[in-house]
């Protein structure tokens, strides 16, 4: 089998270390890089270990990786402290002079790979260097983490076109999310300025009328709006979480792979669904309604917005600042003219 996967990695990095260490230690050495950061334990509260059994069958691809450590593969944590861990623990029990026939191996396995996307192979080959070497050798582990290590069973006729959609849909676009969010930086920060800007007008429009209708006087600009301090930082706190999801939106258009370029109409149309039914209540002021809506944006899970997989692209301030680009689309709104 050529592709690269768990399995494949762990015997090109065996087969390049001192002292000819066993199959259970070199994927003991290899999980400690999420295990030991995050403190993972099995059913009865122990340190979660290797077995020699589990390490067996990992190398010869008769299962696949401990969900334990294959959902925590995107963990910030563990974003953070990997290349460290494999500078410190994993590049010092390689057989020195041998590095670069490791390299050499691994990137070929990469290149050689009909089922890696372009693009991902690109990001995982350009450590592809000796100076480089623990942060390539890093980022192939994660990579191989996310995706299936157990031999594909030859699908049935009846049953081979639905499985082959399924991955190209799913498996194909989730693998390759997760190499990008493991490669490319954060989403730009980009946060409000005193003035308002242009693409801001309408939905601070809408929060000026529900802030009017609580108070009873009309409300048209902030001017206005610092006489009532509590409502003047309320404001304030909504224009923070709308650029919270405005630096997302920008943030996907610097991707240039075309399957996630509709990610933020994902977003969304995710939080469009879990509120709808709360926008349609009564409520006894505009105000009201724009703090149980968004009280609500907060509990939406938002599953088919595949970048929320990483911490970076999605928390409460995205989920609520979406509700104000609702109220741009026409879709929200917290009085009714």
């Amino acid at each position: 089998m050529n592709e690269l996967c768990f399995g494949v990695y762990m015997a090109s990095v065996k087969e390049f270390m001192k002292n000819t260490p066993s199959t259970e230690d070199v994927a003991r050495l290899l999980f400690d890089a999420v295990i030991a950061p995050l403190d993972l334990r099995n059913k009865k509260d122990e340190p979660l270990d290797i077995t020699k059994e589990l390490a067996s069958q990992l190398l010869n691809r008769k299962r696949n990786v401990p969900n334990s450590i294959k959902n925590n593969a995107s963990n910030k944590k563990i974003i953070d402290t990997v290349y460290g861990y494999f500078e410190k623990s994993v590049a010092p029990q390689l057989t020195q002079g041998l590095e670069a026939n490791l390299l050499n191996k691994l990137t070929s396995q990469i290149k050689n790979d009909d089922s890696i996307a372009t693009e991902i192979k690109n990001s995982l080959t350009e450590k592809a260097t000796l100076n480089t070497l623990s942060g390539f050798l890093a980022d192939v582990f994660l990579y191989t983490l996310k995706i299936s290590n157990k031999i594909k069973e030859t699908p049935s006729p009846l049953t081979q076109e639905k499985d082959t959609e399924f991955s190209e849909l799913t498996g194909d676009v989730l693998n390759k999310v997760d190499m990008l969010l493991n490669t490319l930086p954060r989403p730009p920060v980009v946060e409000p300025v005193s003035q308002i800007e242009e693409h801001e007008l309408s939905y601070v429009a809408a929060l000026y009328l529900a802030y009017g209708d609580v108070l009873g006087v009309e409300i048209c600009s902030i001017e206005s709006l610092n006489s009532y301090p509590m409502y003047k930082q309320d404001f304030d706190e909504q224009r923070i979480d709308y650029f919270a999801a405005y630096s997302v939106e920008r943030g996907i258009l610097e991707f240039s792979d075309s399957s996630l370029a509709n990610q933020f109409n994902e977003l969304k149309d995710e939080i469009y669904t879990g509120v709808k039914s709360t926008a349609r209540k009564t409520f006894p002021n505009g105000y009201e309604k724009l703090l149980s809506v968004l009280e609500q944006a907060v509990l939406v899970p938002v599953s088919l917005y595949v970048l929320s997989r990483s911490p970076y692209w999605i928390n409460n301030k995205i989920k609520k600042g979406a509700c104000h680009f609702l109220v741009i689309d026409g879709l929200l709104s917290w009085v009714n003219k």
